[in-house]
Order: structure tokens, then C-alpha cells, then sequence
């Protein structure tokens, strides 16, 4: 098990040696609540990494995860092993949970790395400089990003829902989705 304190040690002794540290946490369990990916988020802010990336959970053939996905019948549909991009567009798992939808996750991951990242202008500056790009550079992959993940959410629904227009008049949940975000915001 991760132990939260030796990781904070170990990543501050790295970065006070001058090595630039990224991190990298997975969301979107099965039986994840909203609350454990609000807390692993949290966590990801404490650590403090030079950069962190968020990303879904993406089960593999043959291991437990996958196991306990198609048991539980969560597999999305358009779920593609040997399809990578069509798998990052739609989804691996259907969420199951009342909380928060697949279209949720996707949306939280998007927001929160760039929340994470770039809030702060000398960490958007450190980013820019280990990638080696100006921070104009930078500012526009944010945005492209952002925007692809709209479009990327679009696709998914028209394809899934036959739905043409903004992503988020698309979901079922749209009155209840604003609800959700903004208690993202504030429970930290």
C-alpha cells in the first residue's frame, strides 16, 4: 500500500536534489466514490509534483481489474483493447455509481490537471522549460486540450446518444452535472 508520508518525503528530497518530478494517479475505480477520487486529487495537490497527470482507469485483458469490470458488466461498449484513442474517447468503464458518470470523470480529469498544473505561474513556467517549449506554447496546448476534451465528450454522445450540440446540454444529468463541479471547487 502507498504510504502517503514516505512519498511526500521522497518527492521533496528528489526535487530539493533538483530533479524534476512528475506524478500520475489513476481515477475512476469501480467502486471508487466521489469522495476517494476527491481525496486522491487532494493528495496529488499536497505532493506538490512539478507536473501530475490524472487519468481513467483503462482495465487490461487478464488482470483482476478486468476480472471484476466484465463480472460486474461495466465494460463501455465502445471499449476497444487494440483501439487506444477510441477507448480514451468513450471511456472504459460505465460508471455505475450515483454520484458522477463517465462523461464526469473525463470532464474532472481534464479540469483538475489543468487546476493542478497551471494555476500557479512559476510551475507553469517549470513545466514550459522541462518541455522544453515557450509558455506561450504551453498555454495553447492547455487550451487545445480543454477544447478537444469537449469535442472528444461530443463525439462519444453523438455517437452513444444520436445528440448533436454542447456537451453538456447532452447529459442526462445536465441539471445535476453544475452541482457537481462546483462541489469539486469547493471541497478543497
Amino acid at each position: 500500500p502507498l504510504k502517503k508520508d514516505h512519498t511526500k518525503k521522497m518527492l521533496k528530497l528528489a526535487k530539493d536534489l533538483g530533479i524534476f518530478c512528475s506524478s500520475n494517479f489513476i481515477i475512476g475505480f469501480p467502486t471508487e466514490t466521489w469522495d476517494e477520487i476527491r481525496e486522491t486529487i487532494h493528495f496529488a495537490e499536497e505532493l506538490d509534483a512539478d507536473y501530475t497527470r490524472f487519468h481513467i482507469l483503462v482495465p487490461l485483458k487478464g488482470t483482476k481489474i478486468m476480472e471484476i469490470v466484465e463480472n460486474d458488466d461495466l465494460l463501455n461498449k465502445s471499449y476497444d483493447h487494440f483501439n487506444e484513442t477510441a477507448t480514451w474517447l468513450s471511456g472504459s468503464i460505465e460508471s455505475k455509481s450515483k454520484e458522477y458518470t463517465s462523461e464526469d470523470l473525463t470532464i474532472l480529469k481534464a479540469m483538475e490537471w489543468d487546476r493542478v498544473n497551471f494555476t500557479k505561474p512559476e510551475k507553469r513556467k517549470k513545466i514550459a522549460d522541462w518541455l522544453r517549449i515557450s509558455e506561450d506554447h504551453l498555454m495553447k496546448r492547455r487550451r487545445t486540450t480543454i477544447e478537444n476534451i469537449q469535442i472528444n465528450l461530443n463525439k462519444f454522445n453523438d455517437r452513444a446518444f444520436g445528440c448533436s450540440g454542447n456537451t453538456a446540454t447532452r447529459f442526462e444529468r445536465a441539471e445535476s452535472a453544475l452541482p457537481l463541479f462546483e462541489r469539486v471547487d469547493s471541497a478543497l
